[in-house]
Formats: C-alpha cells, structure tokens, sequence
C-alpha cells in the first residue's frame, strides 16, 4: 500500500480518537477543556459554539472544521443579501405586467429608490444566472 493510500487511515484513526476522547470527558474534565479551550486562543468562538450547540454537535463541528479559519458576515451583509433574495426572487416570480407596480412598491418597502431596485436586480440576476446557472422558476398564477 502507497504513502497516499495509508494517510487517510491515519488522519481518520488520529480523528476517532481525538473524538472518543471529547465524548469520554465528564464532570471536572468537561470543565477543565472548556477552560483550555477558552485559553487556547483568544480570538476563537468555540467555548460559545460549545454554550450555544453542545458537546456532540462541536465535536461534530471540530471535525469538519479542525484548523480552518471561518469568516461570518456582519448582520448588515446578511440584511442586504436576505433584501437583495427578496427583490430578485419577487420581481422574477412577478408577471411582466405586475413589475413596474412591484418595483415601485418595492422601493417604498425597502426605502430604496426605484433606479436602485432595478440595479439591485439586474446585479443579482446577473450574479444569479449567468455565473452561476441559478435561475427562479415563475410562479403559474393558473396552477397556484
């Protein structure tokens, strides 16, 4: 067997048996990892990952994550992307007689101007179809 072939067996035993240890921590050793782990690293979110999802779904989570930086946008990015879904997927959905009333009333709902939401639009369209390959189907007014 091959240097490559054997390395995943190896990164998989090594990795069962960082888990079988996680899982086989109780009372005071659950609080002495925490502690360690908080420490470990100041500018690391796990002692809250750990808080918020509990000990199997970190394990989980170290698993697959183990040594990766992750990056998680601002509130504000999320708040624009989930506006920027809504405008594109409603304008897509809307007949193309329902659109002008719609990007006007979209405007008013999101205090945009309607210039703006045609651009947000297009940009997500763009985005959406021609480098992805992702496209809205129209809702059938017929069919419900």
């Amino acid at each position: 067997m091959s240097k490559l072939q054997s390395k995943p067996l190896v990164g998989r035993f090594a990795t069962e048996t960082v888990k079988n240890a996680l899982l086989h921590l109780t009372g005071r050793q659950v609080e002495v990892f925490y502690v360690l782990l908080v420490s470990s690293n100041k500018y690391t979110f796990l002692p809250e990952i750990y808080d918020i999802f509990g000990r199997e779904t970190t394990i989980k989570f170290l698993e697959l994550f183990a040594g990766c930086a992750i990056k998680v946008p601002r509130m504000e990015k999320l708040e624009k992307l989930a506006r920027d879904t809504a405008i594109y997927v409603r304008i897509e959905q809307a007949s193309p007689s329902q659109q002008a009333q719609l990007i006007h009333t979209l405007a008013d709902e999101y205090d945009l101007t309607e210039d703006r939401v045609r651009r947000v639009y297009a940009a997500t369209k763009v985005f959406l179809e021609d480098e992805l390959g992702y496209r809205v189907i129209r809702r059938d007014k017929r069919r419900g």
